[in-house]
């Protein structure tokens, strides 16, 4: 309960920083327990006339738009997140959700939009990142030795109340880590002690427990224990270190033997490892292709309901109409244009029912809307330019299905010609400059040219020529056929 309470506070009373726009003051990082509850605030620091206040989750493919509200409609969760999110605070210029029994598919980014009619839409991001805790657990072995231990993800610290203590950490096959912190309390005997141990994962709360140990008188037969204890310590000490010692120099002698009895005893190791981390992956991929699956359902499912052009082409200097159309009939507050710049994206201009339209002052010799509809909306860029090149969005804000949008890309060709010439009525040539490389056709009348008697003829003995030519021709192909007939037949009468 001081968990969750602690939690609670820092959603309400927590330090914010400044999200990507200068507007938004939000979170950066979140941090929550697994199991437990998130919340998640933005705060518009200037007032603004907002519009609709929505909420999405950045996934790999695009944003899942999880919750909206809108003083006409109030608030509303989407169905797939009804029992995992709820409004903490509903407001305009000032919202916060919480998430319930945050789970590892819960840990990502989360993003906060203000839609507004004057700027458009005005986003925050902010980053929820999970940790798991399970502890502590504090245990005293027969008054003399304390042990607590937690695990977690990341690792946990651990640190106990009396000095002189010792950690150890394991790493699970889960990806949790154990730590465990010992002491011994031989020096404490004679008194009633109170023992406390804290266990904290990131800047999480911090959870503590105690334990009072009860006095222990140390009789002479214990002073007797302790001092045999000490010696036999002593004289382990000694023959570990004659061992060493006595190790080594042999090691010196067999070095050859050693390194080959030392790469044996690692291959083993070396093949469970890799066994393990083969694992791993293969459940990681399978996950993500199941998210993956999910969210491109949603996605594509939204894309749909928008008609427009994939790419438009325009020349330079020429205007440019780019349109978005809705498929079925939605109850839609704003439509928004936007350009795709590499840094984000820039509000064009804006349509809305009671208002009507505006243009953001930057783009108003630019652009104007053509048709300002919330079903149906198009928009004319005159005097299109090398930098006009790229990609726009047109953004449908809806109350029942937050954000839609789709995507255009504007392409520009540069032409000019084509310019046609005639030399001497003989040849004909057609030129022009473009970028991309631009086709020519060549389609022209040329006037009739007559020639002179300087030529040797004129048109009627050409003519005449021409005719002469072909008879001619055909009585040379009579002489040749009457040729071979005769050439048979001579032939034929021989064989007889």
């Amino acid at each position: 309960m001081a968990h969750r309470a602690v939690i609670h506070f820092l959603c309400v009373l927590g330090v914010f920083q400044k999200g990507l726009t200068a507007l938004i003051e939000t979170q950066h990082t979140v941090e929550a327990a697994v199991g437990e509850e998130a919340c998640l605030n933005c705060c518009l620091m200037q007032p603004r006339d907002v519009l609709q206040v929505t909420w999405q989750k950045i996934l790999p493919e695009g944003e899942k738009n999880m919750a909206t509200y809108s003083e006409r409609f109030g608030e509303r969760v989407n169905a797939g997140f009804q029992s995992k999110l709820e409004f903490r605070y509903a407001g305009l210029q000032n919202s916060s959700i919480v998430i319930r029994r945050v789970r590892e598919e819960d840990e990502g980014c989360y993003r906060c939009m203000f839609n507004t009619f004057s700027e458009g839409a005005l986003i925050a991001t902010t980053c929820l990142k999970l940790y798991e805790l399970h502890g502590p657990f504090l245990h005293v072995t027969e008054s003399t030795v304390v042990s607590c231990s937690a695990t977690a993800r990341p690792a946990p610290t651990v640190t106990l109340t009396v000095p002189h203590y010792n950690s150890t950490s394991v790493t699970n096959t889960n990806g949790t880590v154990t730590v465990t912190t010992t002491a011994g309390l031989s020096g404490l005997h004679g008194k009633s002690t109170q023992v406390g141990c804290a266990v904290r994962v990131l800047s999480g709360p911090q959870i503590e427990v105690s334990m009072m140990i009860p006095e222990v008188k140390q009789s002479s037969d214990d002073d007797f224990t302790n001092m045999i204890i000490v010696l036999s310590v002593v004289v382990a000490y000694v023959c570990v270190v004659a061992a060493v010692v006595i190790a080594m120099l042999i090691r010196k002698h067999r070095n050859r033997r050693s390194d080959r009895d030392s790469e044996e005893n690692k291959t083993p190791q070396q093949l469970i490892k890799d066994t393990h981390e083969f694992k791993t992956p293969l459940k990681k991929e399978e996950n993500e292709l199941r998210l993956q699956t999910s969210t491109e359902k949603d996605k594509n499912r939204l894309t749909a309901l928008i008609e427009t052009q994939h790419t438009v082409e325009a020349a330079v200097g020429e205007e440019a109409c780019l349109y978005c159309h809705l498929m079925q009939s939605t109850d839609v507050e704003t439509v928004t244009w936007l350009k795709i710049l590499p840094g984000g994206e820039k509000n064009l201009a804006a349509s809305r029912k009671d208002s009507g339209q505006q243009v953001n002052p930057d783009f108003r010799d630019k652009m104007e809307f053509k048709y300002a509809g919330l079903q149906n909306t198009s928009i004319v860029i005159r005097r299109v330019m090398e930098e006009d090149e790229g990609c726009y969005r047109c953004l449908f804000n809806t109350f029942s299905e937050g954000a839609l949008k789709a995507t255009i890309c504007l392409k520009l060709y540069e032409l000019h010609g084509p310019f046609l010439h005639v030399t001497e009525s003989t040849v004909v040539s057609c030129s022009a400059t473009a970028r991309p490389a631009p086709t020519i056709e060549v389609s022209m009348m040329i006037p009739e040219v007559k020639q002179s008697s300087d030529d040797g003829f004129d048109e009627e003995s050409g003519s005449n020529n021409y005719f002469t030519l072909i008879i001619v021709s055909v009585v040379l192909a009579c002489v040749c056929v009457a040729a071979v007939v005769i050439a048979l037949l001579i032939r034929k009468h021989r064989n007889r």
